[in-house]
């Protein structure tokens, strides 16, 4: 399996409407990288403290770019201690603007037609921001993400991310 396949609108629908009946995530569908850009921008309010999670689709939906270049628009938290030497220094700078950005922006590794979502972290440095600590908490989700069940979910994390 590629995991590169994406669910076509009836499955993205009711993946939608799962996650709004069985949790508090309210899901958006956007019709393509630019759309999800732009809709990912207008929940950002200028000035916010934003921390983006290192994750392929927002550098696909150019978010990671988008960022770097307007650095009057929000504080990027994740530059910050970019110029720190010291990593142990660098690591406390980092929990500490994980744990108190407005908004974290990152994704998740795969979502069921349930409204299950699987998150996978090699260093566990986004689990704490989106199971707690951000205020706000924003995934943007490529609809090859959404598979039909837990184990498949679990499956994709296994073998592709």
């Amino acid at each position: 399996m590629t995991y590169t396949t994406v669910a076509n609108d009836a499955v993205i629908e009711r993946t939608v409407q799962a996650l709004a009946s069985k949790t508090n995530i309210v899901a958006e569908v956007a019709s393509d990288r630019a759309s999800a850009l732009d809709l990912l921008v207008a929940k950002l309010p200028e000035g916010a403290d934003v921390f983006p999670g290192t994750s392929r689709t927002l550098e696909e939906i150019g978010f990671v770019d988008y960022l770097s270049r307007n650095p009057e628009r929000y504080k990027n938290l994740r530059s910050a201690g970019a110029d720190e030497s010291d990593p142990a220094v660098r690591a406390q700078i980092r929990r500490v603007t994980t744990s108190t950005a407005d908004y974290f922006v990152g994704s998740v590794h795969a979502v069921t037609e349930a409204g299950e979502v699987v998150i996978a972290s090699r260093t566990g440095s986004q689990v704490a921001p989106y199971a707690y600590s951000a205020r706000n908490v924003i995934w943007v989700i490529g609809a090859q993400k959404i598979v039909p069940t837990l184990e498949e979910a679990l499956q994709r994390v296994r073998m592709h991310a």
